[in-house]
Formats: structure tokens, C-alpha cells, sequence
């Protein structure tokens, strides 16, 4: 991708802005046909003395009345809009009030960071580099530094999405759910021909044969950050995203558990400092939360941390055996074994053993015993 994205920067030519497409921003120019025209058609002579490029049809106007002072004229402006990427490559300066001089283009520009996919290197980010660096006014300088790249996202057999394949799966979608009629629906309020219409249905009905469940925003947010940490390429499974709304309820309700174990009378003490936490206006402008020391417990802090090391340390030997076993567990400090034993369901649980015993060094444990040091213990 990165040698593909300097032959485009090696081998820079001319490049029609122009499309013919039913969206985007009008190409600012208009055909000029003359009074004397013998040809009255738009765009019949294709030559620069016919048009004109303005802001809008009153500056174009003026500029056509400058031009052919005297003569009668109709103007007409082109029909085609400008190329996707072509308007894309200005948000750096649109957002910010470009071609006024604002004070937020004074203030902002340019900026520092920007995100986005590693397709688009040439066509997007490129071009916003070359504008910004054109059209910026005084600075003249990169529109930003640093650019990073998030993976790409894929459907769940790796095929990009796209409106060709219709395959493309809507956020709000999985946010809100929906049924497979109603997936059959949005491809029928498409423009598709017949036959790839029929091939669109069938891939839904394999993909989503019960259509998607509600996931919820923090459900999907969490699959999308997981995804990220394992790779560039998202192959967006919506089981998974299922899977993570679920453990979504999982906390929500071991939270309620939590709480409710302070009791009706609990009153939060009145001298810490929770309200700096608060999000006023924006998480944007918001400090990242810290630790309120106050609310810590050392105490249960280390007895837990001890009650994890235990846990994973059962767990690795319960990798080289398939069926739940009895575990033992040898304490050389009397305030360990004591943690161990007021945790022991916890223990059972997490670490799938049929039981758990604590023992001394006098003890003998069951012939045929897998042995594994742990810190903890």
C-alpha cells in the first residue's frame, strides 16, 4: 500500500474534479451561451471564452457581464459535482470556516492529529495535505502531523464492505436491531438490478437468518475496541458483538449487586471529591478520571490480587486436563490459607474445579497430583 501510494505522488497528472454522480458539492462554474450563439446547447463550444468560475450565480453573473460587456447571454452552471475526494481533501479547512478567515482557522489550523484507514492514504489523505498546503493561507503547512490508521472493517467472511456487494451492515442497525424483513427492505429501497437484488437477499438470509439482535451502543463500541487489539482487519462478526452485550448486562447487574450490599440508609461521605469527575459539557474537554484514593481498600485489593494469582495458577494446570478435578492448595503463611479459604467458592468457580482444599506441609496430597509454584502461595 505504501509503495502503491508513492507511484501516485511520483507520477502526478492532471486529474478531472468533475463527476456525474446525484450527490455532492456543484462544480462552481457556468456555460455562457451568447445571444449570437449559432449553437445553444450547454457546453456546445469547448472552450474557456464560454464559461465562467464563481462563488455563486450573482458573482458569476458579474463576471460574465465583465467578460461580454454589451452582449445578451444565458448562463447555465455545470451540471456534474465535484469529485468525492476531491471535496473530502478541503474538511480540514471547511470545518473551520474556510474560505472566510475565521477566527477558528486562525486559532486551529492546522491541526495535529487525524484517524482514518489505510486505504485511502492517496485519496484522501494526500489530497488533504496538497490543499491544506495550497490553500492555507499564511502558514502554508501541513494540515496535521500525525495520521492514525484503524483497521479496516470487514463483513464476517473478510470481504470489504461495499455498496456492490451489499454487504454493508448500518451501526444503527446493531445499535437498535432489526429483523431480516426489515434487512430485506433497505435492499429493496436500493437502486439494485433484479438478479443481484435476489443474490443480496440470500447472503442476508445466511448471515442474519433471525435478523440482528439489539447489541446496544456500549456492546458494539466494546467488540470494535476489542477487534482493534488484535489486528488491522475487522472481520465483523455480529455473534461476537452479542456475545459482548451480554457481558454488558453481566456488569450492569453485578453493579446493581454491588450496590445494593450498601444498604437503603448508605450515604456517600459528604468530604471526597467525586462532582471533579463530573462530565459538564463535553468528555471532549474533560480531564481523564483519575483514582479517588478515598475509595480504596488496600485490604481487599491484596486479598484479591492474591485470590487472581491463585485462580490462574489452578487454571494453567486445568488446560492439560479436560474434567473438572479436586485442587489443593499449600500455604506457607497462615495468612494466606485464610485468604484462600474465606474465597474458596470464588476460587472453585473461576478456576472450574470440583473442589478445593488447603493444606500444610504435613499433609500428604492424592497420588497422581500435578505440582505448580505459585507466588501467592
Amino acid at each position: 500500500m505504501q509503495l502503491a501510494t508513492l507511484r501516485w505522488l511520483e507520477n502526478i497528472r492532471d486529474w478531472c474534479v468533475s463527476r456525474q454522480l446525484w450527490w455532492g458539492h456543484c462544480v462552481p462554474a457556468w456555460y455562457v451561451t451568447l445571444e449570437d450563439d449559432e449553437l445553444k446547447e450547454l457546453g456546445a463550444y469547448n472552450d474557456r471564452d464560454h464559461w465562467v468560475v464563481a462563488r455563486n450565480e450573482d458573482e458569476a453573473q458579474e463576471e460574465a457581464s465583465r467578460k461580454y460587456n454589451g452582449k445578451k447571454f444565458l448562463l447555465n452552471q455545470d451540471p456534474d459535482v465535484l469529485d468525492t475526494w476531491f471535496s473530502s481533501g478541503l474538511f480540514p479547512l471547511t470545518v473551520l470556516g474556510w474560505p472566510d478567515d475565521t477566527e477558528d482557522l486562525k486559532a486551529f489550523f492546522p491541526i495535529s492529529v487525524l484517524e482514518t484507514g489505510h486505504d485511502i492514504l492517496f485519496f484522501w489523505v494526500a489530497l488533504m495535505v496538497m490543499l491544506g498546503m495550497k490553500l492555507g493561507g499564511e502558514s502554508g503547512d501541513e494540515p496535521f502531523r500525525k495520521v492514525y490508521l484503524h483497521p479496516m472493517i470487514r463483513d464476517a467472511h473478510g470481504r470489504k464492505m461495499s455498496k456492490s456487494l451489499r454487504n454493508v451492515i448500518d451501526p444503527l442497525e446493531v445499535i437498535n436491531g432489526i429483523s431480516l424483513e426489515g434487512l430485506h427492505k433497505r435492499l429493496e429501497e436500493g437502486n439494485l438490478d433484479p438478479k443481484e437484488l435476489t443474490v443480496a437477499k440470500e447472503g442476508q438470509m445466511k448471515d442474519f437468518p433471525n435478523g440482528i439482535p439489539e447489541c446496544g451502543t456500549d456492546a458494539l463500541r466494546f467488540a470494535l475496541i476489542s477487534y482493534t487489539a488484535q489486528s488491522d482487519k475487522i472481520n465483523l462478526d455480529i455473534q461476537r458483538v452479542v456475545g459482548y452485550c451480554q457481558w454488558c448486562n453481566k456488569l450492569w447487574n453485578a453493579v446493581r449487586f454491588a450496590i445494593s450490599k450498601f444498604g437503603n440508609d448508605y450515604v456517600p461521605p459528604a468530604n471526597k471529591n467525586y462532582g471533579s469527575q463530573t462530565v459538564i459539557e463535553s468528555i471532549m474537554m474533560c480531564k481523564y478520571p483519575s483514582i479517588v484514593e478515598g475509595c480504596r481498600n488496600k485490604r481487599v485489593e491484596y486479598d484479591m490480587d492474591l485470590v487472581d494469582s491463585a485462580v490462574k495458577s489452578l487454571r494453567s494446570l486445568a488446560n492439560e486436563r479436560c474434567e473438572r478435578r479436586a485442587a489443593f492448595v499449600l500455604c506457607r503463611d497462615s495468612e494466606f490459607a485464610e485468604i484462600i479459604k474465606s474465597h474458596e467458592l470464588e476460587i472453585i468457580t473461576l478456576a472450574n474445579l470440583s473442589s478445593l482444599r488447603v493444606i500444610s506441609e504435613n499433609d500428604v496430597t492424592t497420588a497422581g497430583c500435578a505440582n505448580l509454584k505459585s507466588k501467592a502461595t
